[in-house]
């Protein structure tokens, strides 16, 4: 849900005590077709015949610039992306073929990822080359009680109808929603989340 997510970014600039940088927060859904290049960048043509610029792509522009970057669905990307953000955590700069060998990391940059779990565990092993470099955080999935909750609370108007827009979502949904919320302790008007240090980090700035 958008609204959880909005509110997990909240708590991240809180617990880590910092402000985003102006137009400095940027992300892109990745995919099957998402390769390094989209990434990095290319060289494109211009509008002079045999003329070419190099157009750098948004992991580039973002270690560059010392911007926040978002990748949504880090499962879904190609085993050339998983390596690619490897040797950035390993290594602590970028390499950027044909433009800079070793691009270092400019103040302020993190990363962030998110992660389907109901992935294939193709895709999933993917997402457990990067893990030990990332601190995890697991978000635990809203009841149907408590999606309707959201519904009614948000969209008065729509209250009579949200156990039924409630089912179709979970019709089509794979998050594992259970029918009630779970007894915790935690404030109702946060996503619930499960939190994992990793075993093996660098200091490039990372979520």
């Amino acid at each position: 849900m958008k609204g959880n997510k909005r509110k997990l970014e909240k708590q991240i600039v809180s617990i880590k005590n910092k402000k985003i940088p102006i137009n400095g927060f940027v992300r892109i859904q990745l995919g099957d077709q998402t390769d390094s290049k989209v990434l990095l960048g290319q060289y494109r043509c211009t509008d002079v015949p045999g003329e070419f610029i190099w157009q750098a792509g948004i992991l580039t522009q973002a270690v560059m610039n010392g911007f926040w970057l978002l990748l949504e669905d880090i499962d879904s990307a190609t085993q050339d992306v998983s390596t690619l953000l490897i040797n950035l955590l390993e290594n602590n700069f970028l390499r950027v073929p044909g433009f800079k060998e070793n691009l270092k990391i400019a103040p302020g940059f993190q990363l962030f990822v998110t992660f389907r779990s109901q992935k294939s565990s193709l895709h999933s092993s993917n997402y457990a080359l990067l893990e030990k470099y990332l601190y995890t955080i697991n978000l635990i999935p809203l009841s149907r009680t408590e999606l309707i909750e959201i519904i009614c609370k948000n969209f008065p108007k729509l209250a009579t109808i949200s156990s039924r827009i409630v089912d179709v979502f979970l019709t089509f949904s794979s998050g594992g929603h259970a029918l009630e919320p779970a007894a915790h302790e935690e404030n109702d008007d946060l996503p619930q989340i499960q939190s994992t240090n990793p075993t093996n980090a660098s200091n490039v700035g990372r979520t």
